[in-house]
């Protein structure tokens, strides 16, 4: 994490502590809207994704078609001492409160309250 937190601060993501550990093969869509607090810890392959789509998709279900893409893009914050497992998925415009684990293959959006 020595080195790891400075170059993703350098990409704009956001830090409020240390996290203890952050996977290699974490993938995150989008640094200036993600922000991780205090001893967090992401296991590998999670993903964090500040961007939605789908309501192109929903739309076009309707019989309505945009003239272009419709993007939800929302940002992700995540509290202190939270595990997320491996394999997990944080969607836009959600808020992991402080406490929380996350259990490995979870897809996760909204608010999360703490404990």
């Amino acid at each position: 994490m020595k080195f790891y937190v400075p170059l993703l601060e350098k990409q704009g993501m956001r830090f409020n502590g240390t996290p203890r550990y952050i996977g290699a093969h974490v993938e995150f869509d989008d640094f200036n809207l993600i922000t991780l607090g205090e001893r967090v810890v992401v296991s590998d392959h999670s993903h964090f994704l500040t961007h939605d789509y789908s309501i192109t998709t929903a739309e076009i279900a309707r019989g309505v078609i945009p003239k272009n893409d419709i993007a939800l893009v929302r940002g992700i914050e995540v509290g202190n001492n939270v595990f997320i497992g491996k394999k997990s998925i944080i969607m836009p415009n959600t808020k992991i409160g402080n406490n929380i684990i996350i259990g490995a293959g979870a897809v996760v959006r909204g608010r999360i309250p703490d404990d």
